[in-house]
């Protein structure tokens, strides 16, 4: 934002700024380990920027609701996927070895908190359901938790940890599967604000 704002006094024209986010680097998926005192100085230029910036975009009604404070003109772009119909496909199921009477689940997208519960879950289904996570995650210590959890309830030959495919290639990708699951937790600030945006239909 600072260059920006220079930018704009040196050149002209108007400073707009994405909210990916909610403004409070406190309530980040990965929120920094800082003291209060730093959190609430980066909060205050936060929010000071906001409110100088011309007008204001962001990808979905609940975190817009966020940046009315802000006194600012403020758009809606939604990230709806372009509609299609992938073709059923078999990769994802041969990537996990499984038979045609096993059960796929999917799970994708950037895990920061609450993907215990899926794990339960699963743990509690019959042996032929089988977990397929396009998944990410972090920080380090929760993605060696996670997969502790894996290993103390024997889901090793059932959870399938894969690494993220291209943008343009998830639909097809998902098509391979039975159910999909939007994994979310509102413990986590920006899930609360980014549920509404995430849609997925096999």
């Amino acid at each position: 934002m600072p260059t920006a704002f220079e930018l704009r006094r040196q050149f002209g024209g108007l400073v707009v700024c994405d909210c990916v986010e909610n403004v409070e680097v406190d309530k980040h998926s990965l929120a920094p380990k800082w003291n209060p005192i730093t959190l609430q100085m980066v909060n205050h230029l936060a929010h000071g920027s906001l409110a100088a910036a011309d007008k204001l975009i962001t990808v979905g009604g609940a975190l817009a609701q966020t940046l009315e404070r802000f006194g600012r003109p403020f758009f809606v772009l939604r990230n709806f996927r372009q509609f299609e119909e992938p073709a059923a496909n078999d990769e994802l199921r041969k990537a996990c070895g499984l038979s045609v009477d096993d059960v796929l689940l999917l799970a994708s997208g950037n895990v920061v908190v609450g993907f215990e519960p899926v794990l339960e879950a699963l743990h509690a289904l019959p042996e032929k359901f089988h977990l397929a996570a396009l998944v990410r995650l972090k920080p380090e210590s929760y993605e060696a938790l996670i997969h502790q959890r894996i290993h103390d309830l024997g889901l090793q030959h059932r959870v399938h940890l894969l690494p993220f495919v291209p943008y343009d290639q998830l639909a097809s990708t998902a098509a391979g599967a039975d159910i999909g699951l939007v994994t979310s937790d509102i413990s986590n600030a920006n899930a609360a604000v980014g549920l509404p945006n995430s849609v997925l239909t096999i």
